[in-house]
């Protein structure tokens, strides 16, 4: 349908910055997506985009568009897959983007629980960094993002639905050779000399910073680490301290001892970004992903 096609063409204008990027994207040609948003455009009967020196830039009317293109598109292709399914027997994948953590200590349980009720879907992982996934959203290759933020750090999901899913803890782990390994109370003032173990993903450099700046310090950071299980065996050997969220602490190698961390440090905060309101399969994966954390904080 045409109209469709030019929610889609707008869609992907404000995700790429340009006409000629969202050309590129979507294989059409750079005047075929300028025809295509004037004809919108006219239908709604305002300007939807600004053209820059810098790049296009939605309008504010455009902005109120996007959003709304982004619930049709995405009750389109929930139509889509239910068709599908009524054709062929065969429903198309749920697709889902999410950070390391979410797919190694979230989704595994989630999907199996999902699938007791839902026992043909089917479901398409991808493992990427925040940005990543909201931008798999916007564009409309991913149905769900399960992400990460920290209130320090917020991500920006502007357009899109955002659901919070819980916030999980995050504590201190020292070696277990550590003069305060064996300490109940670990005051993080006493680590101000410490070298540390610090992440260089969304917002986890900058929380461990206002952590310990708070404490009137600057973290020493040693070594950067991205994957806590690389985190948690340079911490057993002895090589620096670090802050590390309650799901990634399920499995704890030989040397490593969980502190408890006062004045302790704000949580990661763990949302689930979709185009629209959640619903069908998407909302009960939303709904199962919830659980999943709830469980899993409050162990």
């Amino acid at each position: 349908m045409e109209s469709m096609q030019r929610l889609r063409v707008l869609r992907e204008v404000a995700s790429r910055g340009s006409f000629t990027a969202a050309a590129n994207a979507m294989q059409m040609s750079q005047p075929s997506v300028s025809q295509q948003m004037a004809m919108l455009e006219r239908e709604l009967g305002t300007r939807l985009v600004d053209r820059t020196t810098t790049g296009t830039h939605l309008t504010p009317a455009g902005e109120v568009a996007l959003r709304h293109a982004l619930r049709i598109l995405q009750v389109a292709d929930e139509a889509r897959r239910e068709i599908d399914t009524l054709g062929s027997g065969a429903q198309s994948p749920l697709r889902v983007a999410a950070f390391s953590t979410a797919c190694t200590a979230l989704l595994p349980t989630a999907v199996a629980s999902l699938r007791r009720t839902h026992p043909s879907i089917d479901f398409d992982f991808e493992e990427c960094d925040v940005d990543d996934a909201v931008a798999r959203v916007q564009l409309g290759d991913t149905d769900i993002a399960v992400v990460f933020d920290y209130a320090a750090h917020p991500f920006d999901a502007r357009g899109l639905c955002v659901q919070h899913l819980g916030d999980d803890a995050v504590e201190i782990v020292l070696p277990d050779a550590h003069p305060l390994s064996r300490t109940a109370v670990v005051p993080i003032e006493a680590l101000a000399h410490e070298p540390w173990i610090s992440g260089t993903g969304f917002g986890c450099r900058e929380s461990l910073r206002t952590v310990c700046g708070a404490a009137g310090f600057a973290p020493r950071i040693a070594l950067n680490s991205n994957r806590y299980t690389t985190t948690l065996a340079l911490v057993a050997e002895g090589h620096g301290c670090a802050l590390v969220p309650t799901t990634a602490l399920r499995q704890l190698p030989p040397g490593v001892t969980v502190g408890l961390l006062r004045p302790s440090a704000p949580p990661r905060r763990i949302w689930a970004v979709t185009s629209a309101s959640p619903t069908g399969s998407v909302g009960d994966l939303v709904d199962a992903l919830a659980t999943v954390l709830r469980d899993r904080t409050r162990d």
